[in-house]
């Protein structure tokens, strides 16, 4: 919905799927993975890592009341699990 709304495409992919159920978000609008950042995803704060820990794979979590999801998408984070750093413009890393 929020693609339809906001005008913009998508990409989710199954590539660890086999190994972990995980559905991973590559490409939003514009924003192509390794072109030059990556997609981060915090949920309530915590990063969540759907390739390297399946535990933190979004499709897998459960979602409760008042849970916060944000995505950044980012180059040259060097700790992904600082969510003020994934937040900063590159420019300021």
């Amino acid at each position: 919905m929020a693609a339809k709304a906001g005008g913009f495409t998508y990409e989710v992919t199954d590539k660890n799927f086999g190994a972990s159920g995980a559905l991973l978000l590559d490409n939003v609008g514009s924003y192509n993975r390794k072109d030059p950042g990556y997609w981060y995803a915090y949920v309530n704060g915590v990063y969540k890592d759907g390739f390297n820990n399946p535990a933190g794979a979004l499709n897998l979590i459960k979602l409760g009341a008042g849970d916060k999801v944000e995505f950044y998408y980012a180059a040259g984070v060097t700790d992904e699990t600082d969510l003020m750093l994934s937040r900063q413009p590159p420019r300021q890393r």
